[in-house]
């Protein structure tokens, strides 16, 4: 095969990689408004998340912009106070 052949094929799979990861890959929502919630017995985050922002297609992003808003690793107890976002575009 000759060598323009093999970078015509070669680019050809970087774009289509290239459009294959962007849609995979997705940006973290933003977070439009915050409500203080607290914890009752047997709820998790992913449930208040899901509760609290029914819109939100991938719930575990969500999630994750919880940990990091109230300095948790997933482990919350009843009677905490959290930041849960109620609108996320």
């Amino acid at each position: 095969m000759k060598k323009k052949t093999k970078l015509a094929i070669g680019a050809g799979l970087y774009v289509l990689a290239s459009i294959w990861f962007a849609n995979v890959v997705t940006t973290p929502p933003k977070v439009d408004t915050w409500e203080r919630v607290t914890v009752t017995q047997g709820e998790t985050i992913w449930g208040l998340c899901e509760q609290h922002c029914p819109s939100q297609v991938n719930v575990n992003d969500v999630v994750d912009e919880v940990c990091t808003r109230n300095h948790i690793n997933g482990t919350i107890q009843p009677g905490e106070t959290l930041w849960i976002p109620t609108q996320v575009s």
